[in-house]
């Protein structure tokens, strides 16, 4: 976790933590979808005290550095780093509760939580569920297609001469209609990214604006006070000026713009790995709740093309809840091998079969 922000030196050590608890559980439940009176609540939240926007930002940091692995490779080298350091430290975890941004990044560094049991045939038995989770997908007038991380919010206003939308809040991805005669701008906050055909993902958070390019190039202008509605025609950045105020970005390029008016914008190119890391959100998740393993292993199997299979019909009974990434059976396949001492058979090609 990066290091504490200088508004937070002289608080004490308790009251930090008690920020840092009420953050991760904010953060968990944003995970699994807010409904729209709870993000008005984590948002006042978020207002009431700058630590707290700060200490969220840190949070969320960890989580986007723990997750990069799974897409740089190393995912089984860490899984394996992870068994080995959990069977060290297993009589001492037993006896402490990990609480905080500490819980919070121990728990969505795998994005799951594992808890396997056996089958019970108590009348107390709860039912199973097994939720597929997708960003939000809206197709827009002109053809364009926004996903909308969880929390996410967005305003649309579109006429003959604009296609106008707002951020509100939250994190989108945008795959822009190609249309020259109407630019597509995107507005958050004081920033405002402009672009003809092209896709990219804006998000806006306490700190600033993140611009992140996918394909194509947009311009991006940061005004001297917030856009409180929608961009109008003055709002928009013109390609064709050389005004110190615009900064264009291509593929693969991505740019903060602090919220702070003075800060210089320095925009960063990022490898094919930090880029799909940074938008593993648009990725499928599926959410497990006191699913049986046979089940589990059924949903897998219609999402990716290596199959999973169990040796013996009783391991289907193993009941497992928490999140999970849809598109990636041997992340959990291990898992299932560290958490339900199962073993998990590799060795033909396209199958993962597990067995006691």
């Amino acid at each position: 976790m990066s290091a504490p922000t200088p508004f937070r030196s002289g608080q004490s050590a308790a009251a930090t933590a008690r920020i840092e608890t009420i953050a991760a559980d904010w953060l968990a439940r944003r995970e699994a979808g807010l409904s729209a009176d709870e993000q008005a609540e984590f948002s006042r939240w978020l207002l009431a005290d700058p630590r707290h926007a700060a200490i969220v930002e840190e949070i969320q940091a960890a989580w986007h550095r723990l997750q990069e692995p799974r897409f740089t490779g190393q995912a089984d080298s860490v899984v394996r780093a992870v068994e080995a350091q959990v069977r060290r430290r297993a009589k001492r975890l037993r006896r402490r509760v990990l609480t905080g941004a500490v819980a919070a990044s121990l728990a969505m560094a795998a994005a799951v939580a594992f808890f396997p049991r056996q089958a019970t045939t108590t009348a107390r038995e709860r039912a199973t569920t097994s939720v597929v989770v997708k960003p939000e997908r809206r197709t827009l007038a002109d053809g364009s297609v926004v996903e909308l991380n969880t929390g996410a919010e967005i305003a649309v206003d579109f006429s003959t001469k604009r296609r106008a939308v707002r951020l509100v809040r939250g994190e989108a991805h945008f795959a822009v209609t190609k249309d020259p005669s109407r630019p597509f701008v995107v507005s958050a906050g004081a920033v405002a990214v402009s672009a003809v055909g092209t896709e990219f993902s804006v998000q806006f958070a306490p700190a600033g604006v993140g611009v992140l390019v996918t394909e194509g190039r947009v311009a991006v202008e940061r005004s001297a006070a917030p856009h409180v509605g929608l961009p109008t025609a003055a709002d928009l950045p013109t390609p064709s000026t050389a005004e110190p105020a615009v900064t264009y970005l291509d593929a693969g390029t991505r740019l903060t713009v602090p919220a702070a008016a003075s800060a210089p914008l320095e925009p960063v190119r990022l490898t094919s790995a930090e880029t799909q890391a940074a938008l593993a959100w648009r990725g499928m998740r599926v959410e497990f709740v006191d699913t049986p393993l046979t089940e589990a292993v059924a949903l897998f199997n219609r999402q990716s093309r290596v199959q999973l299979a169990l040796g013996a019909a009783e391991l289907g009974t193993i009941r497992i809840s928490g999140f999970f990434w849809a598109d990636d059976p041997e992340g959990f396949s291990r898992l299932v091998e560290a958490s339900a001492s199962l073993r998990a058979d590799r060795s033909e090609p396209g199958r993962i079969t597990f067995s006691r």
